[in-house]
């Protein structure tokens, strides 16, 4: 009679994991979503304006992400190097370089020379 219903058992017991995973996966999601939350209505309060806390968020998130390759290329443009020697010194591709060199020079943020 037991090895009949083992099947059953294991099935309960596989069930109950898996609902253990998926809750705590979501338990986990919930509490980091709260976090958030609360970091949010915790800047709400010290800065004061939805300008400052957006500016705050916005801070964090670009100082997560590399752009010391774009400033160089800049810095090097402005020095009067060339994309060739950009490129080969950043070593990156000359496409590349040309791309940051034209998209800074419509904003009018690179001099010719």
């Amino acid at each position: 009679m037991f090895i009949e219903n083992l099947p059953y058992i294991g099935l309960v017991i596989v069930t109950f994991g898996f609902s253990i995973v998926f809750f705590g996966i979501f338990g986990l999601a919930h509490l980091d979503s709260q976090q958030s939350i609360r970091d949010a209505l915790d800047a709400t309060l010290q800065k004061g304006s939805k300008q400052d806390i957006f500016r705050h968020f916005l801070h964090e998130k670009a100082s997560n992400q590399p752009r010391g390759g774009v400033e160089q290329v800049i810095a090097m443009s402005q020095q009067g190097m060339d994309t060739t020697q950009i490129a080969k010194h950043l070593n990156r591709g000359k496409g590349e370089v040309d791309l940051i060199i034209n998209l800074k020079r419509k904003r009018g943020a690179v001099n010719e020379k």
